[in-house]
């Protein structure tokens, strides 16, 4: 920014993302200058051409000197991707990125399972057994999480989306409730520990971790209309 810009950018602040390696569809970047830019179109294609391929922007406009992408946001929504697929060459011929690949289940059980996991996984909770502590500036556990879910089936596969919509959320929190969803699939553990996890809340507990990749910030919500 400031190599394009030719001055010191004074503050700035983004939308973040709960991990490193986690995709993002959207995201917001603010950031502060005393240096006016007065050519709108030539700012966005001079700054496109100094980013990577896989990031670019799409707009910018004046915010006031309060804002910040990160603590200014009321909703963000994240989509965790899996596929469900009965062997490797199917992952080759359809080229599935990004997406956490498992072995191909009964659906009726899938279902089964999803019903008794998603609500517990709705309403204000404290997620304290579902994030890893650290130095952050929001040490609130206590969040107010809609949780859902959708099947999107293929000739030869089918993908589950796990949708996660809060206002905000804490470091690992969404992986490892994905990760606590896939040991509930596998038998590692049973309704009554997930329900251990809220009724005495522990970081230990949450001791399932799913992969980053999968996981993208699909939108932001702010209270004004940006």
């Amino acid at each position: 920014m400031e190599k394009v810009l030719e001055t010191k950018v004074l503050k700035s602040s983004y939308t973040g993302r709960t991990d490193r390696g986690v995709s993002a569809l959207t995201q917001y970047f603010n950031f502060f200058i005393e240096k006016k830019i007065n050519d709108h179109n030539s700012f966005i294609s001079i700054l496109n051409k100094n980013l990577p391929n896989d990031i670019f922007i799409i707009d910018f406009f004046k915010v006031d000197n309060t804002f910040s992408a990160r603590f200014d946001a009321i909703q963000k929504n994240y989509v965790y991707k899996i596929a469900f697929v009965e062997d490797e060459e199917i992952i080759k011929k359809y080229n599935l990125v990004n997406v956490l690949i498992l072995k191909k289940i009964n659906k009726d059980f899938l279902f089964e399972r999803l019903d008794k996991f998603i609500d517990l996984f709705n309403g204000k909770k404290d997620y304290s057994s579902y994030y890893k502590p650290d130095k952050d500036v929001r040490k609130n556990t206590v969040i107010d999480l809609t949780t859902s879910f959708d099947i999107y089936d293929f000739p030869e596969f089918f993908v589950l989306t796990l949708t996660f919509t809060a206002p905000y959320f804490l470091r690992n929190m969404i992986r490892k409730i994905v990760g606590m969803f896939l040991a509930f699939l596998e038998d590692k553990v049973d309704l009554n520990y997930i329900e251990d996890t809220f009724a005495q809340p522990c970081p230990s507990k949450g001791k399932f971790l799913a992969p980053p990749e999968p996981l993208v910030l699909y939108s932001v919500e702010y209270r004004k209309k940006l």
